[in-house]
């Protein structure tokens, strides 16, 4: 199998992956679960999946990580996109945020 394929299969699998969590997500906001209580069950679950199945527990943190970076990205364009504006991340006001 060509290396353009596999790459094209992982991308799939990632999106079919994403599109199932999101229709979890959205079930169990329906059912009245919180959006910080979901977020925090989600995270934890994340880590404590990739601690345990990683090889090299000191490549968990970056990948994740990297993941964050990236979903805040796609809704920075989104968000822009919906207001047809420019996409403006004001770092200094994102730093005084409260994380519980």
């Amino acid at each position: 199998m060509e290396k353009n394929s596999l790459v094209d299969l992982d991308d799939v699998a990632q999106a079919t992956a994403r599109d199932q969590v999101r229709k979890f997500v959205t079930n169990l906001l329906q059912q009245g679960l919180g959006p910080q209580q979901i977020a925090e069950a989600m995270t934890y679950s994340a880590v404590e999946m990739s601690l345990q199945l990683a090889g090299n527990k000191l490549c968990v943190v970056p990948i994740l990580l990297d993941s964050m970076s990236r979903a805040a990205q796609a809704h920075a364009v989104y968000t822009a996109d919906q207001n047809n504006a420019e996409i403006e991340v004001d770092l200094c006001e994102a730093t005084k945020a409260t994380f519980h």
